[in-house]
């Protein structure tokens, strides 16, 4: 009798435990919620370009700083890439003239005098013009690039007017704003050696 108590007892000590669910709580993981990092917005390319230059203008005063009086451009350009504009300028560049009279002295043993007058050539050239930009920063730009046209000159006194070919290379230039933006060139031609410059973009 006492053995069959025990058997029952164990089966039902075996049948508790079997039906006894173990719960097993973990911890909960903190999510972090990932925010994504602010990105910077994109740089969107201005297309247009309005420049206004002022120059030395030595070229046009037959290389005489004296008889320089400037040179003032005005220049547009179309952005087509990063790092290529195409557009043209045009350039105003007054500069003293001399014009030399030749006369048969009578009391100069015959012999021929020069005298001349002074007047004021009015330079005017209209240019195509390329530009290669190698640093192209929002705020920052380095570019090189050519212009060739034609230049009109008009004489304050009865000459008549001349046109001639005009050419401007420029080895280096640099600008530096984003939307209003100041620069400079160096180069060779008839906007000048040096220049300063003051444009707006858009």
């Amino acid at each position: 009798m006492k053995k069959i108590l025990m058997i029952f007892s164990l089966i039902a000590c075996f049948s508790v435990i079997n039906a006894q669910t173990v719960v097993v709580y973990y911890p909960e993981e903190e999510q972090q919620e990932q925010q994504p990092e602010p990105q910077q917005p994109e740089y969107v390319l201005p297309l247009h370009d309005i420049q206004f230059s002022f120059g030395d203008g030595i070229v046009y005063s037959g290389m005489d700083i004296d008889d320089a009086l400037g040179a003032y451009s005005i220049s547009y350009y179309y952005n087509l890439k990063k790092w290529i504009a195409l557009g043209g300028y045009v350039t105003y560049a007054p500069s003293r003239d001399y014009r030399y009279y030749e006369y048969y002295n009578p009391y100069g043993y015959g012999y021929y005098d020069y005298t001349s007058t002074k007047s004021i050539a009015h330079n005017v050239s209209f240019n195509f013009s390329v530009r290669f930009t190698y640093l192209n920063r929002p705020a920052a730009k380095l570019y090189s690039g050519a212009g060739l046209g034609l230049s009109h000159t008009f004489y304050s006194d009865d000459r008549k007017m001349e046109i001639k070919p005009s050419a401007q290379m420029t080895f280096f230039g640099f600008e530096f704003g984003k939307k209003f933006y100041i620069g400079g060139e160096i180069g060779i031609g008839y906007k000048g050696f040096f220049t300063t410059n003051l444009g707006y973009r858009f």
